[in-house]
């Protein structure tokens, strides 16, 4: 949460958010700064993770990998006005734009990374967006490594144990 936070002020926004996707619009996990507790529910309450009704998921699961889009880049005036999602969901928090990237594509699962932003913050600028797309990579290198960790934890503990002639069960 505190790499997302940095984020988001490297950046001038007000919230960084990594979010994870699966095929049938389920989120598994969401991890987002400065928009308060309530934010997750709320987002699951809407169906956010539905492409359908999610003007951001469905930009996002067009994109490749490391690929960047700004909210200005897709949203149009008319959908601005007439999205359920925005009107009803990022404007009571305040976060009516965005920036993000699908950090990870793979087996029917996306994790998106974004900044989101004020309406005073407004779209983000080049020189914002050049610094998000510089530390999309990083964040992609973090999450791979979770990944790989998560998969090979008992092997890694049963490795470094075994090192250590230690004998415990894992």
């Amino acid at each position: 949460m505190e790499a997302l936070d940095r984020l988001a002020k490297a950046t001038g926004s007000r919230g960084g958010e990594l979010i994870g996707l699966d095929s049938e619009a389920v989120v598994p996990f969401q991890w987002v700064t400065g928009v308060g507790s309530d934010w997750f529910e709320g987002f699951i309450a809407i169906e956010g993770g539905n492409p359908a009704i999610n003007p951001f998921v469905r930009e996002g699961s067009k994109l490749g990998e490391l690929q960047v889009a700004a909210s200005c880049d897709f949203i149009t005036r008319k959908e601005r006005r007439c999205s359920v999602f925005l009107n009803e969901f990022t404007s009571p928090f305040d976060v009516p734009y965005i920036c993000l990237s699908p950090i990870l594509k793979q087996d029917n699962m996306l994790v998106g990374l974004a900044v989101q932003r004020t309406a005073s913050q407004g779209e983000i600028t080049d020189q914002q967006r050049a610094v998000f797309t510089s530390l999309a990579p990083h964040v992609r290198s973090a999450v791979k490594t979770q990944l790989a960790l998560e998969h090979k934890g008992a092997l890694l503990v049963s490795g470094a144990l075994e090192a250590l002639n230690m004998s415990v069960f894992v």
